[in-house]
Formats: structure tokens, C-alpha cells, sequence
């Protein structure tokens, strides 16, 4: 889910708020990934395609994880498709932390 919100920049000034490009990322809707309006205004369409790489993500690793799965499980696979595994092991690793 993505949202504009108004945030205040300041415990002192509650009403000079901003507002911002906000992503949730769990399940509650004040958690997440957010972008001041003024880096929103410099590059929408930059943000806007980051927010939706962030959305998908789980979707993402979901397909790379059963690529990975399905490469492992096959007995002979063409190289270019035996390549395409491999990199996906090395990015499921590098987002859990277990690679190089």
C-alpha cells in the first residue's frame, strides 16, 4: 500500500509538517518506508518506481525462491537457465545475509 501523509518535522512545531511518499511494509499501516515531499518532487516517477519494487519484493523473492528450488531439484537444466539459478542462490543469499 502507498500513501501521502502529513508529518510533523518537529516536537516544538507540530503544525510545520511536510508531507510524505509513504510505503507500508508490515502489517500495521504507521510502519514503512517513507520519502520526504521535497525528494518526492525532485523525482516522482524515480520514487514512485522504488515504492513499487518495494511492494512487489515479496513477490519477487517468492519467484527467485521456487527458480532456485526448481533448479535444484531438476537433474540436467540448459546453461543459460542453470546460470539463472545460480544468480538466483546468490541473491536469496545476499538478502538473507548468508552470502558473500
Amino acid at each position: 500500500m502507498c500513501a501521502c501523509r502529513s508529518i510533523s518535522t518537529s516536537f516544538d512545531d507540530p503544525l510545520g509538517a511536510q508531507t510524505v511518499f509513504v510505503v507500508v511494509t508490515g502489517e500495521a499501516d504507521w510502519g514503512g518506508w517513507r520519502v520526504p515531499g521535497a525528494e518526492y518532487a525532485l523525482s516522482p516517477v524515480r520514487i514512485e518506481r522504488q515504492a513499487r519494487i518495494i511492494a512487489t519484493a515479496p513477490k519477487m523473492m517468492s519467484i527467485v525462491r521456487k527458480l532456485a528450488e526448481l533448479g535444484a531439484k531438476a537433474k540436467s537444466v540448459p546453461e543459460p537457465l542453470a546460470a539463472l539459478v545460480r544468480e538466483c542462490r546468490e541473491t536469496l543469499a545476499a538478502i538473507d545475509g548468508t552470502g558473500k
